[in-house]
């Protein structure tokens, strides 16, 4: 059996309205804004950024870019001892990744005969391609009754595949998806996703690792120079090493293997020692005009069965919902998510010119 890792970038959820480091500012000001009272702690963070525009008349510098903004901020905490204001934009980051993370109202009636292809249809569009992604990854299956209502939810009996989820986000776009399918659905046979280190461990659950921590936790590394590995987060950083070293394919979406990245490609190397199974690696990012994500990605591996593909996430994720939901009738009773690998081959097949 295949044993694949997913390893996700702030790519993999920008389609669905989360921030980049490239517009996050923007965003955090408009919800500040927006409601003043309850953003006020925005507001020493946004002074801050303000003031610093005076190190714009001697050296280069983007105060648009939120990883730059807070490495500067960040060394100068390190060095002046100013914890307050590292609270502040940690607590700014956890606030502004929570409001942009889309939360899905569960939808348990009204389902129409051909209910394969809307399962998520409630979330909306890209939205709702994405739903397959996840429960693909779970290993969901739903049947219907004779009425079609209600459809029960539960985890197939056979996968061709297991799956692993590495990211470098702090959403929680994953684990409302799960929940969605949990809330319309019931899930008596469903584990969902799982952290490292969990004091439970559902057999067939999904490991969620996240390797900046989550927004919904006290623990977050900010996008800064300084990504030493939290105390908190030793178990994630253990538990991705074995995710990688046991991998027989590994699949990043949406990272652009940025070059302050160096400990992501530290942490892939150590990996490697241990991984005699990796069979592939396959990245699915959308490169600007000049080629440079691929250029990092061609420069860093150094793999035969490598492939690129420059293509939006969103078009990954409806060619996964089409391969899930055009083989099935209308009025078809099980609805299998379980087409994940067909699509991805077949994705990369059409896309890939590596």
């Amino acid at each position: 059996m295949e044993r694949i890792a997913y390893f996700l970038g702030a790519g993999f959820s920008a389609p669905l309205g989360l921030p980049l480091t490239s517009n996050f500012l923007e965003k955090s000001k408009d919800l500040y804004f927006s409601d003043p009272s309850k953003y006020d702690h925005f507001k020493l963070v946004l002074e801050t950024i303000a003031e610093m525009s005076v190190v714009k008349n001697y050296y280069a510098t983007d105060l648009h870019n939120i990883e730059e903004i807070l490495s500067i901020l960040e060394m100068r905490q390190s060095l002046g001892g100013r914890k307050r204001l590292r609270k502040a934009f940690l607590r700014y980051i956890a606030d502004v990744v929570n409001h942009y993370t889309p939360v899905f109202q569960a939808k348990k009636t009204g389902w129409p005969a051909n209910w394969h292809g809307g399962v998520f249809s409630a979330t909306g569009r890209p939205s709702q391609f994405f739903g397959y992604f996840v429960a693909s990854l779970l290993g969901a299956q739903l049947e219907a009754s004779q009425n079609i209502t209600p459809i029960q939810l539960g985890r197939a009996a056979k996968s061709e595949a297991t799956y692993s989820v590495i990211t470098l986000n702090y959403d929680l776009v994953l684990e409302q998806y799960a929940l969605y399918l949990k809330e319309s659905f019931g899930s008596p046979n469903l584990a969902g996703f799982v952290a490292p280190g969990a004091t439970q461990h559902p057999a067939g659950a999904t490991l969620l690792t996240k390797l900046h921590g989550s927004a919904d936790s006290s623990v977050i590394v900010p996008p800064t120079w300084n990504k030493s590995v939290a105390r908190g987060l030793l178990p994630a950083w253990n538990s991705a090493f074995v995710q990688l070293s046991q991998a027989t394919q590994i699949r990043f979406v949406g990272y652009s293997l940025p070059n302050a990245d160096s400990y992501v490609k530290y942490l892939l190397r150590a990996a490697a020692i241990e991984a005699p199974h990796l069979k592939r690696i396959d990245v699915l990012c959308l490169d600007n005009l000049r080629g440079e994500v691929r250029a990092r990605y061609d420069q860093f591996i150094d793999f035969p069965n490598y492939r690129f593909v420059s293509a939006k996430t969103e078009d990954y994720m409806e060619h996964v919902y089409r391969a899930t939901v055009e083989p099935v009738s209308i009025g078809h009773p099980i609805l299998r998510f379980g087409r994940l690998e067909a699509a991805h081959s077949e994705f990369f097949s059409q896309h890939s010119t590596s």
